[in-house]
């Protein structure tokens, strides 16, 4: 399954944008114009709309069995605290299924990006599995305010 181009506001825009409102500082400006992106019946969003963190979203939820797609109704990436993750699951679900989706969307986020900071999937106010960050190399993240 092939995901959607998302669409770049140009590097000069972002910068202008960057020192009107924040001291040159790109960290908060958009990279892209959508707010939401859905994706196999995902809604994904990005804090600061990064589109590169959309694209790697997008590829986590490609990267699920349509059954565990299913299952999740959102996917947040907290551009702040760079690359952290939040997966909101439809319902209850036992931990066996939470914990596998949180795993693809680990493996992912290493294969394409080379890490995260933190998956936190919720299958309710109680129900919460933490993968802790994981890191490949030495190598700095895209979404980082570095793209």
């Amino acid at each position: 399954m092939i995901g959607v181009k998302i669409p770049r506001r140009e590097p000069e825009l972002v910068e202008a944008e960057a020192r009107q409102r924040y001291h040159g500082d790109t960290e908060k400006v958009p990279t892209t114009t959508i707010k939401t992106l859905t994706v196999r019946g995902v809604v994904i969003t990005s804090r600061y709309d990064k589109a590169a963190e959309l694209e790697l979203m997008q590829e986590m939820i490609l990267g699920l069995h349509s059954y565990q797609a299913e299952m999740i109704e959102t996917l947040f990436c907290d551009s702040k605290a760079c690359l952290v993750f939040t997966v909101e699951l439809r319902g209850h679900h036992c931990e066996h299924a939470v914990r596998a989706i949180g795993q693809t969307i680990e493996e992912v986020a290493l294969e394409l990006n080379g890490g995260h900071n933190g998956i936190f999937v919720s299958a309710g106010i109680d129900d919460t599995i933490i993968i802790e960050p994981q890191w490949l190399g030495d190598d700095f993240p895209i979404g980082s305010g570095h793209e």
